[in-house]
């Protein structure tokens, strides 16, 4: 009788470890199979500039927006004074100019830098000058105020409003004809400060074929 009792006892014994094992195994399992169904969705970031990372990507099958480095520290502009809008000089880059939503303000990388040639009804800018002076348009206050400036060896290829007082632009350094060492700056007009975020490796692309498809054939 003691040894069916004994018996008993470690059957039950043995039922309920296996019990509470299931039991917690169970919970394990509900516990990663919630955590899976409700873990949030990796967000993509937006693309600055879609049309130029597209092309650099069908010009160089190694380029990957993965690989541009983290944003810089806030650094200064090297700026000058906001002087009065010259309107007839200014007019005939209108078309060229990068306006923000309510065109209260405008990006003009080009009315100091370049020059228009009229050719077959067209106009076409062509550079004037070794190095380009990028400004910032203020039509409310009727005032231009310079923000970048750059030599022969940097050029800008893009810009854009990322809201009514940030700017992103794609600049490269011109290693030659055919290569580029691209950055993208975030410049806060607010501060007049800018962050910088690297491609850490040459493409080999001339990228001056975006540009012109950019910027050239517009209507005189």
């Amino acid at each position: 009788m003691k040894k069916t009792l004994i018996f008993l006892f470690f059957a039950a014994l043995v039922t309920g470890c296996t019990n509470d094992a299931e039991n917690s195994t169970s919970k394990e399992d509900s516990v990663l199979i919630i955590n899976a169904e409700t873990e949030p969705a990796t967000e993509v970031a937006p693309q600055p500039f879609a049309d130029l990372f597209s092309f650099l990507q069908t010009s160089d099958s190694g380029f990957s927006t993965a690989y541009f480095q983290d944003f810089s520290s806030s650094s200064a502009l090297d700026t000058l004074a906001a002087l009065p809008i010259e309107k007839k000089h200014l007019a005939q880059y209108a078309s060229y100019l990068i306006y923000n939503p309510d065109s209260s303000m405008a990006i003009d990388p080009y009315s100091n830098s370049y020059l228009i040639v009229k050719k077959d009804g067209y106009n076409k800018l062509t550079s004037g000058s070794p190095d380009t002076e990028v400004a910032i348009v203020d039509f409310k206050k009727g005032k231009r105020q310079r923000i970048l400036y750059f030599g022969p060896s940097y050029m800008v290829i893009d810009a854009k409003w990322k809201s009514d007082k940030t700017v992103l632009f794609a600049i490269s350094e011109v290693i030659s004809n055919d290569k580029i060492s691209p950055e993208i700056w975030e410049v806060d007009l607010n501060t007049f400060t800018k962050k910088v975020s690297r491609y850490p490796d040459t493409l080999n692309i001339n990228v001056n074929r975006y540009r012109e498809q950019k910027l050239n054939f517009k209507k005189a």
